[in-house]
């Protein structure tokens, strides 16, 4: 189990970081207590920009430098058996997710994290821990019994999926 500081965060939040948004630095500034780590499944999406987009090697190297202050969370034994109750699950209930969401959902599950997302299609999954930017605020004073000084950048609270690829 990874300990309760370890987050691990959904494709769409870690876009927002790289891509340096509002949204982005809201979601940085308020994760830097936090060890931020990705899902194999979002590693994965996210190396798929530089190949559609036919980046140069300067550009790569950069993303690369960028990516690699984010620990991958792998693959374990037996989430595949996790990843397929969580597929059957979200029909039975007629909330699919997408396979790479039934994923990142199923890793950070089945390491005890809380994902990080700004995607309400995973706010109802009962075995999962989900935070959004507004309640890591609330999570990271609850967490540390410390309030924090100085200006919060502004955000919306409302949860909405725009990640670009």
């Amino acid at each position: 189990m990874i300990h309760d500081r370890i987050v691990i965060v959904d494709t769409n939040v870690i876009s927002y970081i790289l891509k340096d948004t509002p949204l982005g630095r809201a979601y940085a500034w308020r994760l830097e207590r936090f060890d931020v780590r990705l899902s194999f499944v979002t590693a994965g999406e996210l190396q798929y920009w530089p190949e559609k987009n036919g980046w140069g090697a300067r550009r790569r190297l950069e993303f690369q430098r960028s990516l690699s202050r984010y620990p991958v969370v792998p693959y374990r034994h037996g989430m595949d058996k996790r990843y397929a109750e969580v597929t059957v699950e979200r029909e039975r209930v007629g909330r699919p997710l997408s396979w790479p969401d039934r994923w990142i959902a199923t890793t950070a599950a089945w390491h005890g994290a809380t994902l990080v997302t700004h995607d309400a299609d995973f706010t109802d999954i009962p075995w999962l821990r989900v935070i959004s930017v507004s309640e890591i605020d609330a999570r990271d004073d609850e967490l540390t019994r410390s309030g924090s000084s100085g200006r919060r950048p502004p955000v919306s609270g409302r949860m909405r999926s725009e990640c670009s690829y």
